[in-house]
């Protein structure tokens, strides 16, 4: 599944007035005379314009800007920020490992964090260009730290965006939010921190956090207001295509053809502009002429999307090669998607989900075929492709956690830091008012102000400490709160699906009532589908070990389904919201309670609810 976003961003080439040198016309003669004088940004101009023409005087012109600015750290740094962005993409492996190598012996002898922070950065860009997310994700945060010291709010709001997005290459959909959340909250304390195109971009993303957790009314709702903000303002034609194209993914997911079909007309005003979109564009497309069953234009936007990316390249995408299995699924060509199949299991041997998508497939076609003996031997490898899956899927989950806890960790050392600034500012300015005060004092009684100064500052100090305590016990507060509700609506949404799975099926067979054969597959889907979402009770409880042991300690014989009432009340779900989303009456919730409560051994006069926020708190 492609994500429609920004891949990362990098800063302009900057503009000096200062630091220019006359010297001789050099670089073969291919200067004017009003070039012999030269600025900094203007060499570097002369050498991006060789450097993309190949012109054999890039070299000339690199020589020049050492000899002429390398004995500045600052200008060095300058010179390789843009050297890297010439570089990045033009696959020159020793190129780019040379300029960052040269990079880092400046990062390493200088005192500037400013110059440190951005050698990180560009080595993160470096990696994550090269596709090594876990690379690039550890030269973010080194990136952070120095920013962060040097107070640079717009180079701190360049890593965040750039990790969030590592972290949706990574499915790891939880961190790309929370990274996008401290990139708004940026934005928001600086006016003119970004553009608004930025900040349209920024918020598209975090629909797509929501999208890719399946939480498609969120998703759809923000995607709405980016297209709002993206109309109000002049270069708002960039967000406006991203946030079409994740709507039409929303409507081809909810099976709303007419309204995929709709936004579709919309987003072809805008896609001659933005060719570079077409293999977003057609994935979208194709869904919903797919599910409207216009299966001409399906092959058409198909066709299109391969002579692009023959254009672009030698060989062709796996997603274009799983559009082709679905087509020819849907046309019931099994030999065809089989053929489809085999192309595309070469492009997908690392993605541990995109081959449970073509072993499921393989079954289908195999179905269609009319051969149950190779089904049902796929279904095997199925059966190891998706447990394989699933432990991955254990194994980022676990990593996106402890992305989390960091971010957590360092936000709260951040406004640790900060308050101690802030008591330390305090109390030098009460120290100079005491001061103030105890001169003018002097010159009526001496000994008597100065026991009374003593006590002003006594009183001030005690005064001081308790206002911090109260502050931190309050912020402290606020973040258990904060945290505990995000725990009980991620809770409470992966309770959906069992209420939600009744209703479901009950719709399909309804609609599907007339035709067994189609109901049936509906049927299967709904069920795996239910299947494979998460249970919530496994990551709350590695989130809160504490919590887990001493539940164990007390009621050791407690099913997993008790545990799940036991999180859920903790957490403070009404009896309402637990029946809800767990697909049962209320009286069973009651009934539940009971028996919890038996086996905790509580007495009557200690209620459920405070014992067990009292473990989860501990």
């Amino acid at each position: 599944m492609a994500l429609f976003s920004i891949i990362f961003l990098v800063l302009p080439l900057q503009s000096w007035s200062c630091g220019q040198t006359e010297i001789d016309t050099p670089c073969g003669n291919s200067l004017s005379e009003q070039d012999n004088t030269y600025s900094p940004s203007r060499l570097l101009e002369l050498l991006q314009q060789a450097e993309k023409t190949g012109s054999p005087e890039a070299e000339c012109y690199d020589s020049l800007y050492r000899s002429l600015f390398f004995p500045s750290d600052s200008l060095q740094y300058e010179y390789h920020k843009a050297r890297l962005r010439m570089v990045l993409y033009s696959g020159k492996t020793e190129v780019i490992e040379g300029v960052l190598d040269e990079y880092k012996s400046l990062a390493d002898k200088t005192n500037s964090v400013q110059i440190k922070g951005g050698y990180w950065l560009s080595r993160g860009n470096a990696y994550f260009a090269n596709g090594e997310k876990s690379l690039a994700e550890s030269a973010y945060r080194k990136a952070i730290v120095f920013f962060d010291q040097a107070e640079d709010q717009r180079r701190l709001y360049l890593v965040y965006s750039n990790l969030s997005m590592v972290y949706l290459y990574s499915k790891k959909y939880e961190a790309a939010y929370q990274y996008l959340l401290l990139s708004q909250q940026l934005a928001g304390k600086t006016e003119t921190l970004i553009s608004e195109q930025e900040k349209a971009v920024v918020l598209n993303n975090i629909g797509l956090t929501y999208l890719r957790r399946d939480m498609y009314q969120v998703a759809d709702s923000i995607f709405t207001e980016v297209r709002e903000k993206a109309s109000a303002i002049e270069d708002g034609a960039y967000p406006m295509v991203l946030s079409l194209i994740n709507q039409i993914e929303v409507a081809g997911l909810q099976e709303d053809w007419e309204r995929g079909e709709a936004l579709l007309e919309e987003l072809d005003l805008y896609m001659e502009e933005f060719n570079y979109l077409l293999p977003a564009y057609t994935e979208a497309a194709f869904r919903i002429y797919l599910g409207k069953q216009q299966y001409a234009r399906a092959e058409y936007v198909l066709d299109s999307l391969r002579r692009y990316e023959l254009n672009k390249r030698t060989s062709l995408s796996y997603d274009f090669y799983f559009m082709k299995i679905e087509y020819h699924l849907a046309l019931n060509q099994p030999d065809q998607a089989l053929a489809a199949i085999d192309l595309a299991e070469g492009l997908a041997r690392e993605d541990a989900q995109s081959r449970v998508a073509l072993s499921e497939s393989r079954v289908k076609a195999l179905l269609l075929k009319g051969d149950a003996g190779l089904a049902s031997i796929e279904m095997r490898e199925l059966g190891r492709r998706h447990n394989a899956f699933r432990h991955l899927s254990k194994q980022l989950r676990v990593e996106e956690m402890a992305a989390i806890y960091e971010l957590e960790t360092f936000k709260n050392q951040r406004d640790q830091a900060e308050r101690v600034a802030q008591a330390a500012e305090l109390r030098a300015t009460l120290l100079e008012r005491n001061r103030l005060y105890l001169g003018a004092a002097l010159l009526f009684a001496i000994a008597a102000l100065i026991t009374l100064g003593m006590l002003l500052r006594s009183n001030q100090k005690r005064m001081a400490e308790a206002r911090a305590k109260a502050q931190a016990a309050r912020k402290h507060s606020e973040q258990l709160d904060k945290q505990l509700k995000v725990q009980r609506q991620n809770a409470l949404q992966s309770g959906i699906g069992a209420a939600q799975l009744k209703n479901n099926a009950m719709d399909a067979i309804e609609r599907y009532e007339s035709n067994p054969s189609l109901l049936k597959r509906k049927l299967s889907v709904l069920i795996h589908d239910y299947t494979e979402k998460t249970d919530f009770v496994e990551p709350f409880l590695l989130s809160y070990p504490g919590f887990f042991k001493s539940l164990s300690e007390k009621a050791p014989d407690l099913t997993k389904t008790q545990q799940r009432y036991a999180i859920l009340i903790a957490l403070g779900a009404s009896t309402m919201e637990i029946a809800s989303t767990q697909g049962v009456s209320e009286k069973a919730v009651n009934m539940a309670r009971y028996r919890l409560k038996n086996k905790l051994e509580l007495d009557n006069e200690l209620g459920l609810e405070p014992y067990l926020r009292h473990l989860l708190l501990e």
